[in-house]
């Protein structure tokens, strides 16, 4: 069993682009003790299973999607929508064969131009009922907040590169136009960018998305 996309054991994704995990199913052909090629199994039914961890997977709950192999031996399962956060595990009970386990983030896509003081931005798909949080980098040329700790690292070139730490909320941000947008003055200038957190229900678990923009600048 192998899962071509994604190509990676955890992948980020946006909630508003086409999102779906496929991959094939092949039979090895061995000569003597080694494997000298690969034949496709086609026409097998599989499962889409969902579990708590990407590292210990277990125990497996049925997502209710199912599909086939075609004569390639290829399968897909699309996620329309996907949801925020999800362990993955594809299934072949028939033959008791299953993938790794595969892990996704979700993220909405958020938008932001500055415009003077003016900033402004979209979030998709629609958020309605939800707020945004417009951040201010709040540290200095040198990577320091203004108590003088260190929180970024310097790159060739002098560019900054700097964790949630550096950034501080400047103001909550309502939703308007159904949850699709925002706008907002701001009184100083500097770098910003706006945060959607994700909710998460008791046990933790991700119940809707998150983001975040990329950042610009507001000159003085």
């Amino acid at each position: 069993m192998r899962v071509a996309a994604p190509a990676s054991r955890l992948i980020s994704a946006f909630a508003s682009d086409p999102f779906a995990l496929t991959g094939d199913l092949t039979s090895s052909v061995v000569r003597g003790s080694a494997i000298v090629g690969r034949t496709p199994v086609p026409g097998v039914a599989m499962r889409l299973l969902t579990t708590a961890s990407i590292d210990a997977p277990g125990p497996f709950t049925a997502t209710g999607l199912t599909t086939t192999t075609d004569q390639a031996g290829r399968w897909s399962f699309a996620l329309t929508p996907p949801p925020p956060t999800a362990v993955f595990v594809i299934d072949v009970p028939s033959i008791q064969v299953a993938s790794a386990a595969v892990g996704i983030i979700v993220s909405s896509k958020i938008t932001l131009n500055a415009n003077g003081r003016s900033l402004a931005g979209t979030v998709e798909p629609a958020q309605p009922g939800r707020t945004v949080t417009i951040e201010r980098l709040a540290v200095d040329a040198e990577g320091r907040l203004p108590g003088g700790r260190q929180v970024c690292v310097k790159l060739p070139g002098g560019k900054l590169s700097c964790g949630d730490a550096a950034w501080t909320a400047v103001a909550p941000i309502p939703l308007v136009a159904g949850g699709t947008a925002f706008s907002l003055t701001v009184d100083q200038p500097g770098s910003y960018r706006v945060r959607l957190a994700y909710e998460e229900d008791r046990q933790g678990r991700a119940t809707a998305y998150g983001g975040m923009s990329p950042e610009v600048r507001v000159a003085a």
